[in-house]
């Protein structure tokens, strides 16, 4: 069984990309992929046809691309990856959308199972915990735009020790 780890980065993005467009279009081909990746046509046909030694894609040169039950798991993985690491960059670190995609396009390959699951848990905590939630992530935001202020600081540490009471 193939691990999203057992493939680069790039064969990761491959796979994504021929994911996303059988989900938006019903089909991929060489056109598509190669302008989602913004490569040469050559390059993606080379690609595919590691891809499918590797049993992850259904590749003939006059047919649409189609991922194996195989390149679908390991594609669903690395997407999953993505959404969960763009999710925490813009929902905890309060980073806009379009950096935040980017940023998580380059992450999804170095991130492993364990660290995806804590920033998973986190998201969940943040978004769920009374003492975190939003309130969490203005102060966030605030302080990455002021600093640390001790006055705000004392000023927060105040009104939680008072809710708790």
């Amino acid at each position: 069984m193939t691990t999203r780890h057992d493939l680069s980065a790039s064969m990761e993005d491959y796979l994504e990309v021929i994911h996303h467009l059988i989900v938006k279009h019903q089909t991929a081909r060489v056109r598509d992929i190669a302008d989602a990746l913004d490569v040469k046509m050559p390059s993606v046909t080379g690609a595919l046809r590691k891809l499918s030694q590797k049993g992850l894609v259904n590749y003939d040169p006059h047919q649409f691309i189609t991922l194996t039950d195989e390149g679908e798991r390991v594609a669903k993985e690395v997407a999953r990856s993505h959404r969960t690491i763009a999710r925490f960059l813009e929902t905890v670190l309060d980073v806009d959308p379009e950096t935040a995609d980017k940023n998580a396009c380059r992450m999804e390959h170095a991130v492993d199972d364990v660290v995806l699951s804590r920033l998973v848990k986190y998201l969940e905590y943040i978004e769920t915990c009374p003492l975190a939630g939003a309130e969490f992530k203005e102060r966030f935001g605030t302080f990455c735009k002021h600093g640390k202020d001790p006055d705000m600081c004392d000023l927060c540490m105040h009104e939680r020790t008072k809710n708790m009471k």
